[in-house]
């Protein structure tokens, strides 16, 4: 048996983009979660403060050693030495999630990297380890076009639903409902 050079080591344990994208997927999950929890508790909350509050959740959710959906995929975060990363390259990895749509760039940044390795990985100095290789990128590619169809699939759901009407009924900041609003414009 020959033995495993360091460098193939690391190259075994990249995780594929798309078993990524489907921990990336259930962090946006918990998020909605906890956000609509929140909005119960406080309904002013909305607009840009949904913006503010995605954002620091989004880069703070790795600072306990990995967010939920890398937890549930068996990805944990390192830095160039293998060593889990310090809370502030945690952090700053995360910033390009926050960004709107440069996400979606990462992704393709990732997919065409041999290490593996998205924008926010190559400015902290982290790498995403594979603690379980084995299960096969395509498998999460399928679970994440599951999740999104579903999703999307709950939205439209919501969209039809009524609510009662003393829900329905939005007042402007003089007290008047929206609805009357709507109304004289048609």
């Amino acid at each position: 048996m020959e033995p495993i050079s360091l460098t193939d080591a690391v190259v075994a344990d990249v995780p594929g983009p798309n078993k990524r994208v489907f921990a990336l997927l259930i962090d946006g999950i918990t998020f909605s979660l906890i956000f609509a929890a929140l909005n119960r508790l406080g309904p002013q909350l909305g607009g840009l403060s949904e913006y503010a509050l995605w954002s620091i959740y989004f880069l703070l959710r790795d600072i306990a050693g990995g967010s939920l959906g890398k937890r549930l995929t068996g990805l944990t975060i390192v830095d160039g030495t293998g060593q889990p990363a310090s809370t502030g390259s945690l952090i700053f990895r995360n910033v390009p999630v926050v960004i709107p749509f440069v996400v979606i760039a990462e992704y393709f940044v990732m997919k065409g990297a041999s290490d593996g390795k998205r924008w926010g990985d190559r400015w902290a100095g982290t790498r995403v380890q594979d603690l379980k290789p084995h299960v096969s990128d395509g498998r999460f590619l399928l679970y994440s076009i599951g999740v999104v169809v579903a999703l999307v699939a709950m939205r439209a759901y919501a969209g039809t639903t009524t609510m009662p009407d003393e829900q329905a009924e939005v007042a402007d900041l003089q007290g008047r409902p929206i609805v009357s609003w709507i109304e004289q414009l048609a």
